[in-house]
């Protein structure tokens, strides 16, 4: 007996482990090499070399059905590196267009002069003096 661990009278199981879980902690994976793993097929059973035949052909299929042609992936990244070019150049356009318009706005703010409040009264003189 174990410093810890209570053993249950008269061998009744109270469905606790060691550690003082409950229940089953579920499927345990497979450590380590399988029964089949390391053998060859002529010292396998027909029934050993047939359960690995058809996992090894199931395998298979699910990567040749998963698998992505390799056109059709080249294709897909030309297409997204496309439209994140564009999509990258209409941003620096737009910013561009809006520093180039603040520029010209405080530009014109500062050297436009201003006009005459009073009417242009020479201008008949102006015209007369290349007609006659």
């Amino acid at each position: 007996m174990r410093w810890g661990v209570r053993r249950s009278k008269g061998g009744v199981d109270t469905g606790k482990k060691e550690s003082g879980k409950k229940g089953d902690d579920g499927p345990k994976k497979v450590v380590g090499k399988t029964k089949t793993e390391g053998k060859s097929a002529a010292t396998m059973s027909d029934a050993q070399l047939k359960r690995v035949n058809s996992r090894l052909q199931m395998e298979k299929q699910y990567k040749d059905l998963t698998r992505v042609p390799p056109g059709k992936l080249a294709a897909a990244k030309s297409f997204a590196a496309g439209i994140a070019v564009n999509v990258a150049r209409q941003q620096i356009t737009n910013l561009a267009n809006e520093a180039a318009t603040k520029q010209v706005a405080t530009f014109m703010n500062r050297n436009v002069p201003k006009l005459p409040t009073k009417p242009l009264t020479a201008l008949p003189d102006i015209a007369t003096r290349f007609t006659g």
